[in-house]
């Protein structure tokens, strides 16, 4: 990533997390994170593999805390 990049401050708001929309998102992005999970373990990857997959997780992980703040997990 560019050193220079700065990420945008968003976050999902109360109402936006109560949303039917935001709850079927997050429990899709929960089970593609689990998958990704599942397929980190697997001890047949190459580093190449295993970086993606990371990178997966790491991208997956920051869109599920969109709503943190609404949570109150600040």
């Amino acid at each position: 990533m560019n050193k220079d990049y700065i990420k945008p401050d968003f976050s999902i708001t109360i109402e936006e997390n109560r949303s039917a929309l935001w709850q079927r998102l997050r429990a899709y992005l929960e089970d593609e994170l689990a998958t990704a999970r599942e397929r980190n373990d697997r001890t047949s990857n190459t580093d190449t593999e295993t970086w993606i997959i990371r990178g997966d997780i790491k991208r997956l992980k920051e869109l599920l805390n969109l709503d943190r703040e609404a949570r109150g997990d600040e």
